[in-house]
């Protein structure tokens, strides 16, 4: 009788056991969808919205963007390529697309063709918006140093594959571009280096 207690005992603590661990399990998972915002929080955010209300009424005034000031906007970004395509030697053919191709050629990006035959789903349609170096956001800069420095390009297809790519095909073309990229950063860090050098032993010596 004795050891049936037991049995039982023992049975029922196991199960109250596995009970509050399931409590437990729920109870996190529901504070993920718990709001933990406070007074003071929404105190804030009101306060946010009426301090920007009160700037954008008293100093900014009345926005508004019409079709014709998206036009607009269009006309003069056209126009400071062609402008810009004019002083890099561009003769003029083509209009906007012309000083567009002229610029691209003039100025190519290592990691343009670097897709080309890779086999990660990255077209010429697409490769500016795939290849992250192409962002203008702080993704984009790392990447375009990423690839200015250490040769790989940084894509990101339309599935959500992100893919690291050599930009260069030749071991002798990524040795050649590599010296070239690093060799005035570091020219220029032993040359700081050797005026710190100087500067302190000229300090040490007036001393």
């Amino acid at each position: 009788m004795d050891q049936l207690q037991s049995n039982y005992l023992e049975a029922k603590v196991a199960s109250q056991a596995e009970l509050e661990e399931k409590i437990a399990d729920v109870n996190s998972r529901l504070e993920r969808y718990s709001s933990t915002i406070t007074q003071h929080d929404y105190a804030l955010a009101i306060a946010s919205g009426v301090l920007c209300g009160a700037i954008d009424s008293l100093y900014v005034g009345e926005l508004s963007v019409t079709s014709k000031d998206i036009g607009d906007a269009h006309k003069q970004v056209n126009q400071f390529v062609e402008s810009f395509a004019r002083k890099t030697n561009w003769d003029g053919k083509g209009r906007l697309k012309g000083a567009v191709k002229h610029l691209e050629e003039t100025f190519q990006v290592a990691q343009d063709n670097a897709f080309s035959g890779a086999g990660i789903d990255v077209t010429t349609y697409n490769h500016h918006l795939a290849d992250l170096a192409h962002h203008p956001t702080p993704v984009g800069l790392m990447s375009a140093i990423v690839v200015q420095f250490l040769r790989v390009g940084t894509f990101v297809n339309k599935n959500g594959e992100w893919h690291f790519v050599s930009v260069d095909k030749m071991p002798q073309e990524f040795a050649k571009n590599i010296a070239l990229a690093w060799m005035p950063a570091v020219v220029s860090g032993l040359l700081n280096w050797l005026v710190t050098l100087a500067n302190k032993k000229k300090g040490s010596k007036q001393q």
